[in-house]
Parts: structure tokens; C-alpha cells; sequence
């Protein structure tokens, strides 16, 4: 009978989009006997991909515990910042199966901008924890004239995330971060 699942921390802490990340998913048990246990994800980020090495983890004889590396490859459209997901174990004899939750960390290696599912646009950038931030914005590139958003302190992350919702009036639409 499987008794736990354990999700290791994320090696990095964070991973930037279009990388992976991995962490170590152990698993215990009661009793003796050859067992065989299955693991999956769910509740990934949409776009995300996962895999385990290895699956099945087999535990013989009297082996109480077994291990397999999770690789997790966020997309570039993976929206930064934590993502909740669920590991489970089934065993493969059986019908009994365990869940343990993880945080997927995703941060930006370099600024981007991705779109929300409601036509808004996502603009996010690494910032400098207590730092002061004017987002801005414009329709022309090589213009002069920037229409100023906000005006933000970074508080203590070090990623901030800007949400447009008026992109959808836009047919184009540049974004800036200046540090004040």
C-alpha cells in the first residue's frame, strides 16, 4: 500500500519560460511484494509539458521507497509567476493512489508580453525589489509620446506582472517600463 508522495523543491528555484526545471518525486510504501507505481500531473499550466524518469517507479522485495526525477518545461506562453499543480501515484496493482501538491515558479529571463485569454495583454518584466516602476505604453513604436498606465513599487518580488485590459481597443500596442 503506497503511504506518501513527496514532491522535492524545484531545481532552479524559478525557471524562465522555454527551460525546465526539475525535482525529485519520492514515494513510500507499506507492506513487501514487487509494486509497480505510475505517476502523472495535473493542473499544469496550460502549455506545459512534464514527464518522469523513471515511470513506473518499481519497488521490489522489501524496497520501501523509490524515487523519479520530474521535469517540468513551461512554454513561452506560460504566464509568469506560481502555478499550483498535483502529482499523483498510482499503484499499478491496485486502485490506490496518492496526491501531493508542488508550485511551479515561472519567471521571465528577459522582459515579455503574452496574451490573456480575455484579449488583454500580460506585460512582465524582472524588477528590483522596492524599486519604483512608470509602465507606459503606445501605438507607434518610434513615437515620442508615451501614454503613462501606472505608476508601481515592485514590493518585495522580484517579478512584476502588468495586466492591459484595454489592449482589445488596440490594434497594436508597444509597452515600457521606466524605473523612477
Amino acid at each position: 500500500m503506497l503511504t506518501s508522495v513527496q514532491i522535492g523543491p524545484q531545481t532552479p528555484a524559478s525557471v524562465c519560460r522555454c527551460s525546465s526545471a526539475d525535482s525529485v518525486i519520492t514515494v513510500t510504501r507499506t507492506g513487501n511484494g514487487n509494486m509497480e507505481i505510475y505517476l502523472t500531473a495535473e493542473l499544469l499550466p496550460r502549455n506545459t509539458t512534464i514527464s518522469f524518469s523513471p515511470n513506473p517507479i518499481e519497488l521490489t522485495g522489501g524496497t520501501t521507497s523509490g524515487t523519479a526525477t520530474m521535469l517540468v518545461s513551461p512554454s513561452d506562453a506560460t504566464l509568469p509567476g506560481p502555478h499550483s499543480f498535483s502529482v499523483i501515484a498510482r499503484d499499478g496493482g491496485s486502485h490506490n493512489a496518492l496526491t501531493n501538491t508542488g508550485t511551479l515558479n515561472v519567471t521571465l529571463c528577459s522582459p515579455g508580453i503574452a496574451p490573456m485569454s480575455d484579449g488583454g495583454m500580460c506585460f512582465a518584466f524582472a524588477s528590483i525589489p522596492g524599486q519604483n516602476y512608470q509602465i507606459q505604453a503606445t501605438t507607434n513604436f518610434y513615437s515620442r509620446s508615451w501614454a503613462i498606465l501606472c505608476t508601481t513599487n515592485a514590493g518585495t518580488n522580484n517579478l512584476m506582472l502588468f495586466i492591459d485590459r484595454d489592449a482589445t481597443v488596440y490594434p497594436t500596442r508597444f509597452y515600457r517600463a521606466l524605473a523612477q
